[in-house]
């Protein structure tokens, strides 16, 4: 490949990059992707550390939802909300943690599943949920 080759495919290249990250979708998924690495990686080190997922998982959740707070509303749905705003999200985030919470105990519990392998599956109806309720509900 010659330079001018090189040239023209590094800006077409940044060129899709930024009009993928203009759809909100694609957003929500690189952010979340971001969010829940982030997170499930805070959860196995407190479950390795020898924390029950419970309070391992509420912990997680609880940090979780000041980092996602921003991350998610200036960089997905590009708005800084208010106080009103944080509360539904908080709301959002306790209704995640509940179901998620409820899940995880069945799967550990009756399944007998560990608890990554179980966190790792109540991941994504989570997802599918959260992104329902922040783009319909709080950052309408």
């Amino acid at each position: 490949m010659s330079v001018n080759t090189n040239h023209l495919f590094i800006s077409s290249f940044w060129k899709n990059i930024k009009y993928y990250m203009n759809s909100r979708v694609v957003r929500f998924l690189f952010v979340g992707f971001l969010n829940t690495l982030f997170g499930y990686s805070l959860y196995a080190i407190l479950v390795f550390s020898g924390i029950p997922y419970f309070y391992s998982l509420l912990v997680t959740t609880i940090v979780g939802v000041v980092f996602n707070f921003f991350s998610m509303g200036r960089m997905v749905f590009k708005g800084n909300g208010g106080h009103i705003t944080f509360l539904k999200f908080i709301f959002v985030y306790l209704a995640v943690y509940l179901f998620n919470a409820y899940f995880l105990d069945i799967l550990i519990t009756e399944i007998n599943f560990n608890p990554y392998i179980s966190q790792a599956i109540c991941l994504l109806p989570s997802i599918f949920f959260n992104w329902f309720m922040l783009k319909n509900w709080v950052f309408r």
